[in-house]
């Protein structure tokens, strides 16, 4: 079957191959995400995971290892219900840990210095970033949200590094953190006005 509602697509490129991972945002009951394997000629159902309204994947690589983490926005009930990372494990993805968060909608995984980060912007509350910790994410820091995060995305500038964290709100700022080599503090705030 294919996603009821799709949302939050993303190509990856994993041990020679081609993947189509695509969120289900069906919105009146957990339902099962899809990654699909190109095959030459089209692409074929390869994998499925049980999601809750998921909006975003990201894949990320550590010491040659795969990982998956998807954002779980909500259930039917409540905006709090855990994110999960999945590991290959050479066949398949396997559930490897789980976050709390509330309302997540964008994941960004990201490298400084050899040392893995992911950050996560949620629906309200604090976003958070996790660090790799040699077995396991985690809690890093966390930023205070104005608002509902649109997206958070790490760049790099000249070797600084840098999260931008956009709300969705009928005015806000768009706010910059710059890495500092321990944490990451407030660079600057650009105002906007509604981004959806």
């Amino acid at each position: 079957t294919t996603p009821i509602s799709p949302r939050g697509a993303l190509h990856f490129y994993m041990n020679g191959a081609h993947y189509l991972a695509v969120g289900d945002l069906y919105d009146k009951a957990a339902s099962n995400s899809k990654i699909y394997r190109w095959t030459g000629a089209r692409f074929s159902e390869f994998h499925s995971f049980p999601t809750m309204r998921a909006r975003d994947w990201e894949y990320f690589e550590i010491d040659g290892t795969s990982y998956m983490v998807i954002a779980n926005y909500r259930d039917v009930i409540a905006y709090a219900v855990d994110s999960k990372i999945y590991r290959w494990t050479g066949t398949s993805f396997t559930e490897f840990q789980s976050i709390p968060t509330i309302g997540a909608v964008d994941w960004e995984h990201f490298e400084i210095d050899g040392e893995h980060f992911l950050a996560v912007g949620v629906a309200g509350s604090r976003s958070h970033i996790y660090h790799w910790a040699g077995a396991s994410f985690v809690d890093f820091q966390f930023f205070t949200a104005q608002a509902d995060t649109v997206t958070c995305e790490h760049f790099e500038i000249d070797g600084m590094h840098y999260v931008v964290q956009a709300f969705k709100a009928w005015s806000s700022l768009t706010v910059i953190y710059a890495w500092t080599g321990t944490l990451f503090a407030e660079f600057d705030a650009i105002p906007f006005h509604y981004i959806s």
